[in-house]
């Protein structure tokens, strides 16, 4: 194989490697993030379900 097409295809493949590695961390970023949010939302609506609770039940 002639050493020019052997450079640039190992350029291609690095190139492939490294986009696909950065899309793929940038993806588990994003998913570990979410899914925090959504943990910390269901905190908060179980923190004022338990508030209203308390409330009505010192009512009774």
């Amino acid at each position: 194989m002639d050493s020019a097409i052997l450079s640039a295809i190992a350029g291609l493949i690095g190139s492939l490697i490294g986009g696909v590695s950065t899309f793929a961390a940038s993806w588990f970023t994003q998913h570990k993030l979410l899914g925090t949010q959504t943990r910390l939302h269901h905190v908060g609506q179980r923190q004022k379900l338990y508030s209203e609770f308390i409330i009505e039940a010192t009512r009774c």
